[in-house]
């Protein structure tokens, strides 16, 4: 999955609660800040493209691009 896709996947799980909220089905004492939490981490382990290889910004590019961060995250997700 790419990046793009992942956060865009989580922003849109968040956006669901969101409605979900309105008509006051929504727990946000868990979800909100699970789901804020886990947006940031996705936009912190994003990748850093250089001429030959694909790095993760989040792990100070020490990992490969997907990292095990984003590997655990798009498994649960899927």
């Amino acid at each position: 999955m790419k990046h793009d896709d992942l956060a865009l996947k989580v922003y849109e799980i968040y956006k669901y609660n969101d409605a979900d909220e309105e008509n006051g089905t929504a727990n946000w004492n868990d979800v909100d800040n699970a789901l804020l939490a886990l947006n940031s981490i996705v936009y912190l382990h994003k990748p850093r493209v250089t001429d030959v290889i694909v790095w993760c910004e989040g792990c100070d590019a020490t990992q490969l691009y997907p990292c095990p961060t984003i590997q655990a995250i798009e498994k649960e997700l899927v």
